[in-house]
């Protein structure tokens, strides 16, 4: 009856907080992240039944063991002493429940702390270009009433000259992709064209490849710094001139060396030959976990073709600029959808994910910890319950404080160490599922795992070192009478 009173009241107090919990977690969630595909998150009444139903069949299983096992001893056994077996075999249960806690602890503990790295090194990311001065703007050109590239670029031209006589306006620039976005990736191997007449050409081992069209003003605008060569001019890309730009970790890989201006390469399947022209520096154009040394070049938008494209706009207040470039968009057509978001917004998006994963996996660490810094207090305060009687001959014989503590703490300490042993297995499985959602830190961090399992073992040892404390307190003519 007392443990399913105690089931029942956790299962109720459990089921409110939940409740509570899913309004602050959805509050905090990114609306990247929103469920509202499945009907926004909720604490179901399905969810409920089965909490509490655990709730009670956890309440009826603590209290029917040790129910059983009191009910197979004699009274003889048990007036005789003897029954200290039973007490014994429950205090190897608690242990046990104390070293699963523990353990689990650890887990959540390495995982958020995996998840704090990866973050951190997100936050200390530098994208290669001026994120703080940016709006992208993504105007959606219906094909009914923009049938071709010409006329696509045409209004995309117009919108251009009408932005950049805007005041507060300092650039504007256009690509068929822009950073941060899902880009133009090719797998596949390059041809590198031959340095001498001697030479053969040389082909790439397959890689990731990012290209893409950009305007004339694309570097100037991003503030993207131009190392070697030139930057693209409004004639470049007629029939017969194939110029590219490439970043500079590909001119490193690809013509190590050597300088790439004049270097030729085509991919594999292609007949024409690109020739560099400048040499740019290295941007992450997609999300966090891509590499800023992949391989990238950049080509010239065909003039007076656009198969499809964003615009850049930079200005010292970009969240100011918003306004007037719809404005100015509608102004041409009011019919047009057409989306501008600042780049710090664009990147703050891109962080929304692993941001949350990190909340939600701090948010149940600092649960585990508590629960085992509960549990093995719990234990320890129990069995210095117990043995009262025991340190009180201790003392009476002549035992000082320290030897006392130090007696509590070693049975406290052991149970920490077999639960740290057990959560570092499970952190190797923790850390390699968060390991899609880690940047720049390895799954298993040896600096992580250390920090985690000191935090914990400093937890565990204080919840252990509070009953210790308690023990040497004990007056011996009041334990000698315990009994």
């Amino acid at each position: 009856t007392e443990t399913l009173v105690l089931g029942t009241t956790a299962g109720a107090v459990g089921a409110a907080l939940a409740v509570g919990a899913v309004r602050v977690i959805t509050a905090l969630m990114p609306t990247s992240l929103q469920f509202e595909d499945i009907g926004g998150a909720v604490v179901s009444g399905r969810a409920l039944a089965v909490v509490i139903g655990l709730s009670l069949g956890t309440g009826l299983l603590t209290g029917l063991v040790p129910t059983l096992q009191i009910s197979r001893t004699s009274v003889a056994t048990t007036l005789s002493g003897l029954g200290r077996t039973v007490t014994g075999s429950r205090q190897r249960l608690r242990a046990t429940l104390v070293v699963a806690e523990v353990g689990l602890s650890l887990m959540l503990l390495a995982g958020a702390g995996v998840l704090i790295r990866s973050f951190v090194n997100m936050q200390r990311m530098e994208a290669g270009f001026d994120v703080d001065r940016l709006v992208v703007v993504d105007p959606r050109l219906p094909t009914s009433r923009y049938e071709n590239a010409e006329a696509r670029f045409r209004f995309l031209d117009e919108l251009i000259s009408r932005l950049d006589s805007t005041p507060g306006v300092q650039g504007v620039a256009m690509a068929e992709s822009v950073p941060p976005g899902s880009g133009s990736w090719h797998r596949g191997s390059m041809q590198l064209a031959a340095t001498s007449p001697a030479a053969t050409v040389r082909t790439t081992d397959p890689a990731d490849v990012f290209h893409t069209p950009v305007s004339s003003r694309y570097f100037d605008t991003l503030g993207i710094p131009l190392l070697e060569g030139r930057a693209f001019s409004r004639q470049d890309g007629t029939a017969g001139d194939r110029p590219v730009i490439v970043s500079v970790a590909t001119a490193r890989a690809w013509w190590p060396g050597r300088s790439a201006i004049g270097q030729r390469f085509r991919q594999q399947d292609d007949d024409e030959w690109s020739t560099v022209v400048g040499v740019v520096g290295d941007i992450r154009q997609t999300d966090p976990d891509e590499l800023a040394g992949a391989f990238q070049y950049y080509e010239p938008y065909p003039p007076g073709r656009v198969r499809g494209g964003r615009l850049v706009v930079r200005g010292d207040t970009p969240a100011a600029l918003v306004p007037a470039i719809r404005a100015e968009a509608w102004a041409m057509d009011p019919r047009i959808a057409l989306q501008a978001s600042t780049m710090t917004q664009l990147v703050r998006d891109l962080r929304a994910r692993p941001r949350f994963a990190l909340l939600l996996m701090s948010a149940f660490a600092v649960v585990g910890i508590l629960l085992a810094a509960g549990g093995i207090f719990a234990v320890v305060s129990y069995d210095v319950s117990r043995r009262t009687t025991e340190i009180g001959i201790r003392m009476a014989l002549g035992a000082t404080r320290p030897d006392v503590t130090r007696l509590v703490l070693r049975n406290g300490v052991a149970l920490i160490a077999a639960g740290v042993g057990v959560g570092l297995a499970g952190a190797v499985v923790v850390t390699r599922l968060a390991e899609s959602m880690l940047f720049e830190v390895e799954p298993l961090d040896p600096p992580t795992l250390l920090a985690a399992t000191l935090l914990l073992a400093t937890v565990a040892v204080l919840a252990t070192y509070l009953p210790a404390r308690r023990a040497t307190r004990i007056d011996p003519l009041v334990a000698l009478r315990d009994e």
